[in-house]
């Protein structure tokens, strides 16, 4: 009647489409942008990237953070979140470099077992050089990027942007001025964690102690000692 060629039935479908859209709304953007990077660089403090998680550790993660939601709504996260996998994974993924903290490796948030199997992924993803992993030593002092998760991506055809995210809230920022601030401050990130050969070895060597339940007496004797 107003034609329009269908422009408010699309916009509809649109967003009927967003309401069920499994990833955090803030996080949409982001997700669309890293589809088309040439380079990733990510840091996060507390957990490891989203698409190095495997299903155990993701599902750990969504009951913290949503206890509320149901387990069809839990099935689709761990689905979404595992489909994001290919940026590390695969050969035709963007360059990847990732620093973690320490504190990831030495306090699982899964059973021994599992967080073996997960840092086994971890490693193995990483031997086969599809990303650079480096680790910041507990004994590191101060670094940049003390808290919140960072994700900074560079494209072939358009300027470079970061990303940072809380527990329940994000930020894309493009301004030129700030992203060159963060790419500066991961490059002194880089400079104050451990070289990646050793950092690969302290990640295998961790996936190793959890395998044999060596985690676990470490913890007995810290907890004596305390």
């Amino acid at each position: 009647m107003l034609e329009t060629d269908g422009f408010f039935a699309r916009r509809c479908e649109e967003v009927r489409k967003s309401r069920t859209h499994i990833h955090a709304p803030y996080f949409q953007d982001a997700l669309e942008l890293e589809a088309q990077a040439r380079d990733i660089e990510e840091w996060n403090p507390m957990l490891l990237p989203g698409p190095l998680q495997l299903e155990p550790y993701i599902r750990e993660i969504i009951h913290a953070f949503n206890p509320k939601d149901d387990e069809p709504t839990v099935e689709r996260k761990i689905a979404a979140r595992r489909a994001r996998a290919w940026v590390f994974e695969e050969a035709e993924g963007p360059v990847s470099w990732v620093v973690l903290h320490e504190s990831i490796l030495r306090n699982p948030i899964v059973p021994g077992a599992i967080m073996a199997e997960q840092l086994e992924h971890v490693a193995a993803v990483a031997r086969r050089r599809h990303y650079v992993p480096q680790v910041i030593p507990c004994n590191a002092g101060a670094y940049p990027f003390m808290m919140g998760s960072t994700l900074l991506m560079t494209f072939s055809d358009g300027p470079p942007v970061v990303y940072t995210e809380g527990m329940y809230s994000g930020q894309l920022i493009d301004d030129p001025g700030i992203v060159e601030q963060y790419q500066d401050a991961y490059n002194r990130l880089r400079a104050a964690a451990l070289p990646p050969k050793v950092s690969l070895k302290m990640i295998e060597d961790a996936a190793e102690d959890y395998g044999n339940g060596n985690d676990a007496r470490r913890l007995e004797r810290r907890l004596l000692a305390d």
